[in-house]
């Protein structure tokens, strides 16, 4: 099982990148904008968020990983900024875990498949923190 803090902006995500990463003299992993996974999304996704980061990474020091992205276009907007979780889990604990989070939260994406894992999901707790819930790289 592996945790990873999610920092999400509205549409400032490249800039919040390249600045952590060089404050904390870390080094870019991955970015994904929404054009890169353009077939995960809905029909209705409005084509002028194409450049928008849908998610990026960097490390820093000894194994820290910081996940960035901007807020899903067209989703509720927040005063300032949100972190929320990555937790990525073996196939077979995916889905109990994800419903224990659901109870009496919010499901904004049921699990399915994606371009980038078997399994994805988000939720918001009933505590009000947001969960992306994936399945982990099997290698």
């Amino acid at each position: 099982m592996k945790l990873t803090p999610h920092f999400m902006f509205d549409s400032r995500a490249k800039e919040a990148l390249a600045f952590y990463t060089s404050a904390l003299n870390g080094k870019i992993e991955v970015v994904y904008t929404y054009k890169d996974c353009e077939a995960d999304l809905p029909e209705n996704f409005d084509k002028k968020n194409l450049d928008r980061v849908m998610y990026s990474a960097f490390s820093f020091g000894e194994n820290n990983i910081v996940a960035i992205c901007d807020m899903c276009p067209g989703s509720e907007e927040k005063e300032g900024n949100t972190v929320f979780m990555d937790l990525e889990l073996k196939a077979e604990k995916v889905k109990p875990i994800f419903d224990a989070l659901s109870e009496n939260g919010k499901i904004l994406c049921p699990i399915s498949k994606t371009s980038w894992t078997e399994q994805f999901g988000c939720v918001i707790d009933k505590f009000g923190i947001c969960w992306n819930i994936m399945q982990e790289e099997t290698k």
